[in-house]
């Protein structure tokens, strides 16, 4: 992400939380509505607890190949 200068949100703060732990995760993707943000979730193995959250923001370029009924 830092040699392709997308602005992110969080990922090294959830790397460093990630890295401390020993335990297996859940991992889950949303999708903001107007497909600018994509955000990474890890949650315990259980899935009853968050452990991190980052974000990405999508380039105009990766959002142009969407389909129409996709795009903002």
């Amino acid at each position: 992400m830092q040699r392709k200068g997308a602005e992110n949100l969080g990922w090294e703060r959830a790397l460093e939380l990630l890295r401390e732990r020993a335990q297996p995760i859940r991992i889950g993707q949303i999708t903001a509505s107007d497909r600018s943000w994509t955000y990474t979730f890890f949650l315990t193995e259980d899935g009853g607890a968050l452990v991190a959250c980052a974000g990405v923001r999508l380039a105009a370029e990766q959002m142009s190949d969407r389909p129409e009924f996709l795009r903002p």
